[in-house]
């Protein structure tokens, strides 16, 4: 071999050319395969027998129990309870206040905030009861609200309405819009 050819093909420049060689005949992605690799992919955390107490300094506020939760990682965090949820809250001095029941819920952790659906039931202490289909809880707000048929069932009446408003121990509320409103006496509440 002439020393021309010599200098061409020495071993580092043999190596730099077939590395060269490589890289430009190197396969290709599709596009989809591309898009599931570089996907932002949803984590999710499942438990079961939940049992959450909620305290604000050192004081519990609320217990909430569900068979199971779902908790969501995506941009914004929502926790979800399919199966059901029950939700007692406490007084100042720990002893249960209000209970709140549905089938389903959601919390939206980032703006604390939580919706319930399907057969969703507040039970105060003093014995008066909320239905609705839809109720949502701010709870920075510390209020309930709803745009969906409301009943409250207390000792001497029964209300309905469309929408409410009310604070989270259910001490004030307002109808939006009063449909109906049935007086009971006495003797229908205790029976013969």
């Amino acid at each position: 071999m002439n020393s021309a050819l010599k200098k061409i093909f020495t071993p580092l420049r043999i190596i730099h050319y077939a590395l060269l060689i490589v890289f430009c005949t190197a396969c290709e992605n599709s596009e989809q395969e591309v898009n599931a690799f570089t996907q932002k992919k949803t984590g999710i955390e499942e438990a079961t027998d939940v049992n959450i107490l909620y305290s604000t300094d050192g004081k519990a506020k609320a217990k909430l129990t569900s068979p199971t939760l779902y908790r969501y990682q995506t941009d914004s965090v929502l926790v979800e309870f399919p199966q059901k949820i029950h939700v007692d809250f406490f007084d100042t001095t720990t002893r249960v206040e209000n209970k709140l029941d549905a089938k389903h819920a959601k919390y939206y952790e980032t703006q604390n905030s939580v919706f319930l659906q399907d057969s969703v039931q507040l039970v105060t202490r003093k014995g008066d009861t909320l239905n609705t289909t839809e109720l949502h809880w701010d709870q920075v707000k510390a209020i309930f609200y709803t745009d969906k048929p409301i009943k409250i069932r207390q000792r001497d009446k029964v209300l309905s309405g469309v929408g409410l408003v009310a604070d989270q121990m259910f001490n004030w509320y307002t109808i939006n819009n009063i449909q109906v409103v049935v007086l009971v006496s006495d003797s229908l509440m205790t029976g013969p």
